[in-house]
This record gives structure tokens, C-alpha cells and sequence, in this order.
């Protein structure tokens, strides 16, 4: 890639030692679903424009989980793949593959999988204060090769957390679970040239831009598909 930045380069491929020589790997792009895919936090009434509403049966529960998802999120995410390669990182695990891509046009990816899964949000006690509990696990199973992992609750702790582990280098993008995945997240992220803790835009600075821009139409409601 002539003309990228130093930093760029370094990360943008991992050499390994084979039996047969030397392989190359690219870096990998890790997704969360609820919060990044699924952007729960937003208010119940105004579901975020150009999503549908899906009902996902869970077992031993009476009523099914409400899912926004948005269709055109999967031709994002494979317009990635010329730079990095897919790969979930979710409490959905195996799940993600059966049932939240194949409804945003994804084919079924590599599965980074948590066990056990906490029933809640919790830290690893060991791993130092405020590090989330999925954060050793992805460190470990993206041993040797860097990666830029979307989630929504990864913080600063995270990020140091794998700038002292991680030496294949590493970038932590949050997305807001009231705002979900943006196309300008995607842009941004092909723009990531070390490692490091990265944002999405917040409810806020969404409003403040449609402040500036004028008013658009509300896409509160529309079709629920199960």
C-alpha cells in the first residue's frame, strides 16, 4: 500500500514463521451485535432510521427479544473485507451467524466464542480495574495479529489493557448503543493507523447535526419482521 503512513504498514499484515516459509495475515475486523448491530439504548419509540424490527425467540423465555437491525449493514461490512477480515465477537456467538446475519446479508464469519458467558456485564477481576470480561479472551484468540474491535462497552481500560498484552498492536472502537454502527464508523476505522482507544459519534452530536442540517423525516415506525 505506497503512500500509507508508517504506522499503517506495520499493523496492516502479521508475518508467521511456517513449515513452508513465511504467511501473511490481515488484520481483523471484530464485531459486536447488541449496541453496534442492534442499537438497544435508543429510545423504544423511535427506532434509528433504515432499521427493522426483529423478534428473536429465546429459549426458557415467554416473550421474545426485540432486535433492530438495519439490512444495509452487511454490504458495509463486507465492503471492509478488501482491508480486514470479519469476525464476531459477541455474547450472540454461534447465534450470530445463525440468525443476525443472514437477516443483514452476511455470510457466516469466524466466531470468537466466551465461555462461560456472564448472565451480565462484569469485569475480570485479575485483569485489573475496569477491564471488560471479554477482553482476555479476544486478546488471546487474536494472538500475533493486530485487530480493531467494535463494541459498545470497551473504555479506556480495555485499550491499555492490550497496548500491554497485545503486542501485535490492537484499536478499540465504542460505539454508542443508542446510535449503533455508521457508515462514518466504518469510514474512520479504515482510517485507524495505530493502535488505541476510538469513538463514535453520541446521541448528542447527532442532534447537534441535524440541528445545522434541518429537519428530516421521523422513521419512528415501520414494519416489525420476525
Amino acid at each position: 500500500m505506497a503512500g500509507a503512513p508508517r504506522q499503517l504498514n506495520q499493523f496492516l499484515a502479521v508475518t508467521f514463521p511456517t513449515a513452508h516459509g513465511q504467511c501473511m495475515t490481515r488484520p481483523a475486523l471484530l464485531l459486536d451485535v447488541d449496541g453496534v448491530l442492534n442499537p438497544y439504548a435508543a429510545p423504544a419509540n423511535r427506532r434509528p432510521g433504515d432499521y427493522l424490527t426483529h423478534r428473536y425467540p429465546m429459549p426458557g423465555h415467554r416473550r421474545p427479544l426485540r432486535v433492530w437491525l438495519n439490512p444495509g449493514h452487511g454490504q458495509m461490512l463486507l465492503a471492509s473485507t478488501d482491508r480486514f477480515d470479519l469476525t464476531w465477537a459477541t455474547t450472540w456467538q454461534h447465534a450470530a451467524n445463525d440468525w443476525i446475519g443472514p437477516r443483514i446479508g452476511l455470510p457466516k464469519l469466524p466466531v470468537i466464542t466466551f465461555d462461560p458467558v456472564p448472565p451480565t456485564p462484569t469485569t475480570i477481576p485479575h485483569a485489573g480495574p475496569g477491564v471488560h470480561w471479554k477482553t482476555a479472551t479476544v486478546a488471546r484468540a487474536m494472538a500475533g495479529r493486530f485487530f480493531v474491535w467494535i463494541d459498545d462497552e470497551t473504555t479506556d481500560a480495555d485499550a491499555a489493557y492490550l497496548a500491554a498484552r497485545h503486542t501485535a498492536g490492537a484499536a478499540v472502537y465504542r460505539i454508542d448503543p443508542a446510535v449503533g454502527l455508521l457508515a462514518e464508523d466504518l469510514t474512520a476505522i479504515r482510517a485507524i493507523t495505530k493502535p488505541g482507544l476510538y469513538r463514535g459519534p453520541t446521541p448528542s452530536e447527532l442532534r447537534r447535526r441535524r440541528r445545522q442540517a434541518g429537519p428530516i423525516p421521523d422513521s419512528a415506525t415501520g414494519p416489525t419482521i420476525t
